[in-house]
């Protein structure tokens, strides 16, 4: 089975000639447009190594989130040296900030040599342990253009992280965990608030939905993600 590397890069053709590259060494690579399309993709495979280029990726508010779902070498690749960006970047879990080598060659040289520096160090603690590398995937929940990330009541929307409240999120976690199911109103309410329904208590779940909706607005377009169902209760499509 061929190693596989992530690479987060919008330019198909920077990538190709990275995945050219890559291929005389037995590497296999995919590819993410985007931060939110690498952690999906993150979600569901296993690969050794994650390039990101930061001249055409916004990157950083996602690193942390990237780092605890796994422990492969993170690498970013940048033309614009930013001291206190690389400070940043090292400090939510980039093992390399490397200025982009003009050199093509030169780049995939390195991602090679880190690859298999990485590629020894599992060996050594697989025999030190005599156990395979474990394969737990930090839970991360997805939708469309929203990525939820429960370790940290974290919400990404169109690549933004968004500010919610406790209940907001709360609310939306239990929506999207299973989306276009229909919750009731009070099955929300017990849920989430912990109580049973009351009639008079509509208007307290209605101003939550109602600030998660505006919160998940696409360019303003009032399309919302959360629909209400037959005045019965709210599911997620």
């Amino acid at each position: 089975m061929n190693r596989k590397l992530l690479i987060v890069e919008n330019d198909s053709e920077i990538f190709n000639e990275v995945e050219h590259a890559m291929e005389e060494h037995g590497l296999e690579c995919i590819q993410a447009t985007t931060m939110q399309k690498a952690i999906k993709l993150l979600a569901k495979e296993e690969v050794v190594f994650i390039g990101i280029n930061a001249d055409n990726i916004v990157y950083l508010p996602f690193l942390d989130v990237m780092r605890d779902m796994d422990i492969v070498p993170i690498s970013v690749f940048t033309s614009n040296h930013d001291i206190n960006e690389q400070l940043e970047a090292t400090k939510k879990g980039v093992d390399h900030y490397t200025p982009l080598p003009h050199n093509k060659k030169i780049c995939c040289d390195l991602i090679v040599m880190w690859v298999e520096m990485f590629q020894r160090t599992v060996n050594k603690i697989q025999e030190g342990f005599g156990q395979n590398k474990s394969n737990n995937k930090i839970k991360v929940m997805f939708h469309n253009d929203i990525l939820v990330y429960p370790n940290y009541h974290r919400v990404f929307f169109q690549n933004n992280i968004i500010d919610l409240t406790p209940k907001e999120y709360e609310v939306l976690y239990l929506l999207i965990s299973e989306p276009k199911r229909v919750f009731s109103y009070e099955q929300i309410l017990k849920k989430v608030w912990g109580y049973e329904y009351a009639g008079n208590d509509d208007a307290l779940l209605w101003n939550v939905i109602k600030r998660l909706r505006k919160k998940l607005e696409i360019d303003g377009n009032k399309t919302s993600y959360i629909k209400n169902v037959n005045r019965f209760g709210y599911s997620f499509e």
